[in-house]
């Protein structure tokens, strides 16, 4: 995220790639539909945000999105 807005940065290793990423179509999404959409353990996402003190952060923007 830089500021409110989601980026992606995907490095390339070989033409094949630089071509894909080249002519990568761009698709407007927003996160919350990831987070009800994808299948997500639980478990680990809850030790990730422990491990990195991104407990607050993560219910804030909880908090935020999902009321």
């Amino acid at each position: 995220m830089i500021g409110d807005t989601p980026v992606q940065f995907i490095p390339t290793a070989t033409e094949l790639e630089k071509e894909a990423v080249e002519n990568a179509i761009s698709v407007k999404y927003k996160l919350i539909k990831l987070l009800e959409q994808a299948k997500i353990d639980k478990n680990l996402l809850q030790d990730v945000l422990h491990r990195y003190d991104l407990d607050r952060k993560f219910g804030d923007f909880m908090g935020r999105y999902y009321g």
